[in-house]
């Protein structure tokens, strides 16, 4: 029988396209017990965490609860090639997160569970718990949904290399993770995001960073009539007063004036003139 870890507030956001308006669910298929508490604890400020037992009792948790992630520990005894192809056929819009151990015999299952179609896979490590977050997000805000209209809206006014890194970012950046998180969910090191950011002719991993989120915070404030405090809830943010220091600090004004201005046109328009800043 499916368990509820953890019961939230049920008022929430209203944020429109992105359905914050109930608590958003994942369902854990996770035989280790303690690695079931170090998932509850990474991430029971983001959802309810629902455990299962097997691939037909995961897709009722999914059905029942309208879970928007599912996350699977790859190991000797899953029949893993099923339970995603099972998910992939009945919960096609769910995403499927994979956590396994750097173990070559599962190479073979990895494989075939990649092909099949799990989305992400989250490898035992010191940072394992800040890159399952990373990855889990995504899903419960709804933004893959999001991203791509983001980008539209934003990349035409960038150096045509930075729009591949802001994509990915885009996906990926929370307010409650810091640059090495970030580069932990782009597979790379640090270094290397900043190398690539160079490259491509845009501004350090930290101001890149501190861009995506207030690109977020301009898309949500013109697209939702989300509070600043449902805005700082939904991007992971402390408080409110966060999400004002942020925006005053590279916008220099306030959110209420930002969104009044068009927020999203004038956040684009000043990391856009960073960009060019960098380029001179």
């Amino acid at each position: 029988m499916t368990e509820l870890l953890r019961r939230g507030n049920s008022s929430r956001l209203d944020s429109g396209g992105l359905d914050a308006l109930r608590r958003p669910a994942s369902v854990m298929l996770v035989s280790d017990a303690a690695l079931r508490e170090r998932i509850r604890t990474a991430l029971a400020a983001q959802c309810d965490l629902f455990v299962a037992r097997d691939g037909a009792e995961c897709l009722l948790a999914v059905r029942r609860y309208s879970s928007r992630c599912v996350i699977v520990e790859i190991c000797d005894t899953l029949d893993l090639r099923n339970v995603v192809g099972l998910l992939r056929r009945h919960a096609p819009l769910a995403g499927i997160i994979g956590y396994v151990s750097a173990d070559q015999r599962l190479a073979g299952a990895l494989l075939a569970a990649t092909r099949q179609g799990m989305d992400e896979l989250v490898f035992r490590g010191e940072r394992d718990m800040a890159a399952l977050r990373i990855h889990v997000l995504p899903w419960l805000r709804g933004t893959h949904e999001h991203v791509t209209e983001l980008v539209q809206r934003t990349a035409p006014h960038l150096p045509p290399a930075l729009r591949p890194l802001l994509h990915d970012c885009l996906m990926h950046v929370t307010a409650s993770d810091g640059v090495a998180d970030l580069a932990v969910a782009l597979r790379w090191h640090r270094n290397t995001l900043a190398s690539r950011l160079a490259r491509a002719k845009g501004p350090t991993p930290e101001r890149f960073r501190a861009w995506c989120l207030l690109l977020w915070i301009g898309y949500l404030l013109d697209e939702t009539s989300s509070s600043i405090e449902g805005v700082a809830l939904a991007l992971g943010f402390s408080s409110a007063s966060a999400v004002s220091h942020l925006v005053s600090r590279y916008v220099s004004m306030s959110p209420t004036l930002l969104r009044a201005e068009g927020a999203l046109r004038l956040i684009t328009s000043r990391f856009a003139a960073e960009c060019a800043g960098a380029d001179a």
